[in-house]
């Protein structure tokens, strides 16, 4: 297609970042490959070779230091920001991530999890030749030192995550159910996805013990009683967005991101179904659990709010949440604006029988955020 060939070629999938049995163990429980998933494959298996004797010893030192092990995350409890996808997580963990003072993984640590500490300068100068500047499906920068959501790097450490639905679209409403629902998880895989989400953020928060990690992440809108039992303490930030904005968004990002990391042959899926039921089911249960969060560890922003005036989202948040409200916070949110302020927005649209549709499944977040029914751009 005209659309694909002018879009970056994907010289190595993400799933080169896991380790040899997670690796295999992936590959043997799906089926259904094409012959661009398995030169994707065998592209990534010549990568992990060349990874892998850094990646064990890595895995050695930190088993040593206990990072891996142990209760907490050795320092303050995480922030999480949270909302569905397309709502603004992105740009709110830009400008809050500037600030020194937290800690948040970024590309290289979600593309490389196995390689966070020594081997992760060479790994970064071999990979940084294979990155596209944007993330493709917007302008938003990409960059091995872009913040980056926790999800990609359980891709690469377990068999739950919401990656796997770009990887996998034969499979992906199991996938989609796993990782937006695991309280359902049978409990040895429930304790497999603990393990790998636990401990990639005890290390990212124990190489910095004296920052707070900042964990920016749209699958756990739905985890908020998982996270509560793994991270007491926790503050949340959730950002939401007029929801034809969103639904516009996701038409065209989960088919882009299937074109360029998907492993098996195209699906039968009814993409305007998908993007209807799941925000659907996301946002209802963010509606039913936010209530078990205290107000002094909750806030909720508007992204339009966001886009009028960042500055005054930023002060009302780290207000909200009790985080510093000094110069270098001043400072460091300017130089952040700076940074993004030159990203173009796309005008998108949905067919009218699709937001005809949606307005009837979704009238519930319309109502209770107090959005028009109005058209539909993003």
């Amino acid at each position: 297609m005209a659309q694909e060939r002018n879009e970056p070629a994907v010289w190595i999938h993400p799933l080169a970042g896991a380790d040899w049995g997670h690796f295999f163990s992936t590959i043997c429980s799906h089926s259904g490959y094409s012959a661009r998933g398995w030169i994707r494959l065998f592209l990534s298996a010549l990568a992990l070779s060349q990874r892998w004797p850094c990646s064990r010893y890595e895995d050695l030192t930190e088993r040593l230091r206990g990072a891996d092990k142990g209760p907490g995350i050795g320092g303050d409890p995480p922030v999480f920001i949270i909302g569905h996808w397309g709502s603004g997580t992105t740009w709110v963990h830009q400008l809050l991530s500037s600030d020194p003072r937290f800690t948040a993984p970024d590309t290289g640590d979600c593309l490389m999890p196995h390689n966070l500490r020594e081997s992760s300068r060479y790994w970064r100068w071999y990979l940084r030749h294979f990155l596209p500047t944007t993330r493709g499906f917007d302008a938003v920068n990409f960059s091995l030192e872009e913040p980056q959501e926790e999800e990609m790097a359980l891709a690469a450490l377990g068999s739950v995550s919401y990656f796997h639905t770009f990887y996998f679209p034969l499979d992906s409403e199991r996938h989609q159910e796993e990782a937006l629902f695991p309280e359902a998880l049978p409990p040895c895989k429930f304790s497999d996805f603990e393990n790998a989400y636990t401990g990639f953020v005890r290390r990212i928060a124990r190489r910095s013990p004296d920052r707070i990690p900042l964990i920016k992440n749209p699958a756990s809108t739905t985890r908020i009683p998982i996270l509560e039992k793994w991270f007491p303490g926790s503050r949340y930030i959730h950002i939401v967005r007029n929801p034809e904005e969103v639904a516009a968004a996701a038409l065209n990002r989960i088919p882009y991101l299937r074109r360029r990391f998907s492993l098996q042959r195209d699906g039968q899926e009814d993409l305007q179904e998908q993007v209807l039921s799941t925000y659907e089911r996301v946002m209802r249960r963010y509606l039913r659990d936010r209530v078990l969060l205290p107000e002094d560890r909750l806030v909720e922003v508007r992204y339009e709010e966001l886009v009028s005036d960042p500055r005054l989202v930023v002060e009302r948040i780290r207000e909200n949440l009790s985080l510093p409200r000094d110069e270098l916070a001043k400072a460091s949110l300017e130089t952040a604006l700076a940074r993004t302020s030159g990203i173009t927005r796309a005008n998108r649209s949905v067919c009218p029988e699709f937001a005809k549709e949606m307005k009837k499944r979704w009238r519930f977040a319309y109502d209770f955020w107090g959005y028009p029914l109005g058209s539909a751009t993003a």
